[in-house]
């Protein structure tokens, strides 16, 4: 009798050390799937936010648009990424609801934005030209740069519009300058170059 009661222990114990056995192989199997599909997107919200940065600067400094008008844009534009239904998201997202945020906010906000710069500038009308009468003008030897001054502050907030490249051997003082702009895809104003007349 005493052998029957410890053979009956002893297959419970096997019959439940085979079901924790079997329910934690499960369970890390499951986990492992749901870290590689978390590592996966989070490696996408990345790729993501730098292709956005680097299209958001190079185009973001030929519109003039000032950075403070882009960055209420770009905050727009992850609000209503937010707002994407989590039906059509991998089902990640319904497990982890912060990465919806992460997603929003660094990942489709910044690649939008430097999209939307990029088809804006890409798709522009035909360059139209400003003259402006410079009023001071700073050279940079060492980066082959002029910075300059338009009449009544004209474009002052548009660091990159006045940084002007100039090779050393024609050095001059500038009298006045051409901005070749144009209106954007999306009636938002971008430059193409500005030229410095002597």
């Amino acid at each position: 009798m005493a052998v029957s009661r410890r053979n009956q222990f002893i297959k419970r114990l096997t019959r439940q050390w085979v079901l924790q056995s079997h329910q934690y192989k499960r369970y890390h199997t499951l986990r492992s799937r749901y870290d590689k599909q978390l590592e996966r997107q989070v490696q996408l919200i990345v790729v993501l936010f730098m292709a956005g940065m680097v299209l958001g600067y190079l185009f973001g400094i030929k519109t003039l648009l000032s950075w403070w008008q882009i960055s209420r844009f770009y905050a727009l534009l992850a609000v209503l990424a937010y707002f994407i239904p989590k039906a059509i998201l991998p089902t990640i997202y319904k497990r982890f609801a912060e990465l919806k945020i992460l997603l929003a906010v660094f990942g489709l906000a910044p690649f939008l934005t430097g999209l939307l710069l990029t088809i804006n500038y890409g798709f522009a009308d035909t360059p139209f030209t400003e003259h402006y009468k410079v009023t001071h003008a700073e050279y940079f030897v060492s980066d082959q740069i002029v910075e300059i001054e338009l009449e009544k502050h004209t474009y002052q907030s548009f660091y990159e519009l006045r940084r002007v490249p100039m090779p050393t051997q024609d050095i001059f003082t500038p009298d006045s300058a051409i901005i070749y702009a144009a209106n954007g895809a999306f009636g938002i104003a971008v430059y193409k170059k500005v030229e410095l007349i002597p």
